[in-house]
């Protein structure tokens, strides 16, 4: 009876340390999703996602209501919409190719943090129109301050207030574990 106790004891620690991993986990690698509008009436929508990746970033942009078999360029820069095309160009994410259905979608992976990659804002992302280049849509990517800064983790570092009930825990069990063994 008393190793049943301990076994059910020991395995409800268990997913409580581990929810608590989960939590942390996802306070610490927030995504940032930004909406691309048309610009001139040209109707391309679509979303622009940037996830991290350890000390890398992701940025995937899908887009709708293109052309059926065209091919978009696509870019991060520094900037607001409202100041393309004068916004200085960041970088390349890549070429969408439109699908049958006027879809499509492309993907990166770049060498920086999120936050490094945010931090000079204001930012955005913008698809070109192949033949001469006009941008057909755009996204204010929104600032670190306001979307990628924890908010449950201390500003200063330390340890989440989740850990220590979570450490006080493991070692309630685990001294209970340590006494039934010997009795």
């Amino acid at each position: 009876m008393r190793h049943l106790l301990f076994r059910v004891l020991a395995s409800a620690a268990c997913v409580a340390l581990l929810a608590l991993g989960v939590t942390v986990a996802f306070a610490q690698g927030e995504q940032v999703t930004a909406t691309l509008t048309p610009v001139s009436g040209s109707g391309v929508t679509g979303t622009a996602s940037i996830q991290p990746e350890g000390n890398q970033t992701r940025i995937t942009v899908a887009a709708s209501g293109l052309t059926p078999g065209s091919r978009h360029s696509v870019f991060f820069g520094f900037g607001t919409c409202a100041s393309m095309p004068s916004a200085a160009l960041q970088f390349t994410i890549g070429d969408i190719v439109a699908g049958a259905d006027g879809a499509g979608s492309v993907s990166a992976t770049v060498a920086t943090t999120i936050g490094s990659l945010l931090q000079n804002g204001p930012n955005q992302v913008h698809i070109n129109q192949t033949t001469g280049n006009p941008i057909i849509a755009c996204a204010n990517v929104p600032s670190p301050s306001a979307s990628v800064t924890p908010t449950s983790l201390p500003s200063t570092g330390g340890v989440p207030l989740g850990v220590i009930p979570s450490s006080l825990l493991g070692l309630v069990v685990l001294s209970l574990g340590l006494y039934l063994r010997r009795h």
